[in-house]
Formats: C-alpha cells, sequence, structure tokens
C-alpha cells in the first residue's frame, strides 16, 4: 500500500543522524490520506551514492568553475614560493621567488566520488589537465629577475569533507567541514628560462605546495551549491525494489 509523509532517518556509525520526508510507493495506487505513523527503515547502499555521483557530475558540468575561480585566484595575493641563502658572504640570496597568480584553466569535466564516513560525507572531485599562470619575481645570485611562468598539471584531487543537513522547507543545505587538494604530476615552464636546473626543484615544491592551500578552498566553495542542487533535483520519491 502507498504511504505519505514517510520519515526516512540515516544514521551514520558516528552517530550522526539526516532525515528526510519521503513518498515511498510500491506500486501504482493512491497516497494515503493519514499521515502514517509507523517507521520506515532504510538501508542506503553504496549503488546509490554511485547514482548520486552521476546526478553530481552533470550538476557540476552545468557550473561555469573557471569563472568564480579566477575571480578569486586574481584576489590572490602575491606569495613567497622559495628563499635560499648562500654559504657566504652574509645576506647572500642564492635564489628566491615570488608567485602572483594570474589565471587557472581546466577541463570542463569533474570525476566526483563519494564515501560516507562516520562523522560527514567525504567528496573527492578529480579535475583535469589544469594550467596555472603566473608572473614571478625574486632574487637570483642576490640580482632582481622577472619571469612569467606556467604550471601544467595532470590532474587535481580535491578532497572535501561535507555535511548535509534537510532544512524546515525541505530543501537540502551543505557545509564544508574539511578541504584538502593535492597537485598531480605538475610540470614547469618558464618563459625567459633564466633560472637554474637547481632552483628548478625548489622552485616546482614550493609552488605546489602554494598553490593546494590556496586554491583548494577556492575550488572546494563551488561544490556545495551544486551539490545541493543537485539534491533538490532528486525527486521525494522512491522504487522499493532499489532500496533494501
Amino acid at each position: 500500500a502507498p504511504f505519505t509523509h514517510t520519515i526516512a532517518e540515516v544514521t551514520a556509525p558516528g552517530g550522526a543522524r539526516a532525515a528526510r520526508g519521503l513518498t515511498i510507493v510500491s506500486n501504482a495506487g493512491e497516497a494515503a490520506d493519514a499521515i502514517e505513523n509507523d517507521a520506515a527503515a532504510l538501508t542506503i547502499r553504496q549503488g546509490l551514492f554511485d547514482d548520486l555521483e552521476t546526478i553530481l557530475d552533470q550538476a557540476l558540468l552545468a557550473v561555469d568553475l573557471s569563472a568564480p575561480i579566477n575571480t578569486a585566484i586574481g584576489q590572490i595575493p602575491a606569495f613567497e614560493v622559495a628563499n635560499i641563502p648562500a654559504p657566504f658572504p652574509p645576506g647572500f640570496i642564492a635564489f628566491s621567488a615570488t608567485v602572483d597568480p594570474t589565471s587557472l584553466t581546466f577541463d570542463p569535466g569533474v570525476d566526483t566520488n563519494i564515501t560516507p564516513t562516520a562523522t560527514a560525507l567525504e567528496l573527492t572531485a578529480t579535475l583535469n589537465n589544469l594550467s596555472f599562470v603566473f608572473d614571478l619575481s625574486g632574487l637570483l645570485f642576490n640580482q632582481p629577475y622577472t619571469d612569467t611562468g606556467t604550471l601544467a598539471v595532470t590532474s587535481a584531487d580535491l578532497t572535501v569533507g561535507l555535511q548535509t543537513v534537510v532544512q524546515p522547507d525541505g530543501t537540502f543545505a551543505t557545509t564544508i567541514t574539511s578541504t584538502q587538494l593535492a597537485l598531480n604530476m605538475p610540470s614547469l615552464t618558464l618563459a625567459n628560462g633564466t633560472i637554474p636546473a637547481t632552483f628548478l626543484t625548489p622552485l616546482v615544491g614550493g609552488l605546489t605546495t602554494g598553490l593546494e592551500a590556496a586554491l583548494g578552498p577556492i575550488i572546494a566553495a563551488a561544490i556545495p551549491p551544486a551539490l545541493d542542487t543537485a539534491l533538490n533535483a532528486i525527486p521525494q520519491s522512491f522504487d522499493l525494489g532499489g532500496i533494501t
């Protein structure tokens, strides 16, 4: 028989709970006139999260991530990524580098993976073929220099902890609990090419670490609105044959 106003409650291993009103129909039928008081226990298996990943992938495709990200990148202040003093004379700088971000581009497709944890949903979003352009300045053997660089990254894995709650009006609201960005296989190209190879490794290392810290929160901020849009678009009706 069909039921209306049934509450589905999910309890995570750590005790966190999430509940939402559902319309559950075992077959075609008329809605019940009164609120059903009996409880319905549901076990959400990984298949449901896999379906949600597909929906979220489509939702992220519809969002122009590059516009807000590049707006935010333009507001990142220049940051130092290397400062290597010489053994002598005192105060002599062998190499230093300060990066001033300019732009970031990447492929439009974003791959997602959702895993439930004891305290939150853990979402990993993978961006492919990133290209970060920046201005570079500093000291080379204690002499000032300037350059323009591009850091090409094969892929970037953004891992975000998310907590999603149902608001009184029935819509979803997602907040970020943690953020971590990993840039995979970075490759550096400099326009002038005046920096000796000895200093390129610390330059790439410092640049990668600095970008992971600066870009992680910026990219992550675009995830909750897209996730909420995807969740709110899901009809509040489930086929009992697909949920056990």
